[in-house]
């Protein structure tokens, strides 16, 4: 089988000899001009895709650090939020301290006042004036009887102390729940 395959090969390899010879010229400049266009695209079609390449690379950079930016504006305004609502905190603790200190003396003066007698209870509050049997008659110094108006100007001192830091407190809630709210807010 061998033997008949070589004479067929050496016919048609002459056969391609001899057409290659037939063709001009121009034929064969023909050819080397499409090969050269099939490179050179092939060639561009590579630069191009380098530089799209690049260019999305670039497009990818700039976006990072746009959103890289644009977080570090918001972490700093988010801390100065931070800061502003801890300022006010703050403020309104000092301010409830101070408000707790003036109902305590608000108290104190009217127990003062009541027992010198620069203020007098109204007269619903005055039908006992004699001494006043109690867990109280115990609370005055040795020697001195403690009357029903020393005990009812110290009740009344107690009252004016609770319902002063009472007072104070919701004050400082609603403060605090406003700041928080602000904060929240972004306000």
């Amino acid at each position: 089988m061998i033997p008949l395959i070589i004479p067929l090969l050496e016919r048609l390899g002459a056969a391609v000899v001899a057409a290659l010879r037939a063709v001009p010229w121009q034929g064969w400049a023909l050819a080397a001009a499409v090969s050269a266009c099939w490179w050179y695209g092939e060639a561009r079609a590579d630069q191009r895709e380098a530089e799209v390449r690049a260019e999305y690379e670039l497009q990818i950079t700039e976006q990072g650090e746009q959103a890289a930016q644009f977080l570090a504006e918001q972490e700093a305004e988010h801390r100065k939020r931070e800061r502003a609502l801890s300022a006010e905190l703050l403020h309104n603790e000092a301010t409830h301290a101070q408000a707790l200190l003036d109902a305590e003396a608000r108290a104190d003066r009217t127990v003062a006042d009541l027992r010198s007698g620069n203020v007098k209870l109204r007269q619903h509050w005055q039908r006992c004036l004699g001494q006043v049997p109690g867990p109280g008659q115990n609370a005055g110094t040795a020697g001195e009887p403690v009357t029903g108006a020393d005990l009812r100007a110290a009740d009344i001192g107690r009252v004016q102390r609770v319902g002063g830091t009472c007072d104070a407190e919701v004050i400082q809630w609603q403060k605090d729940w406003q700041a928080a709210a602000k904060a929240i807010n972004g306000g």
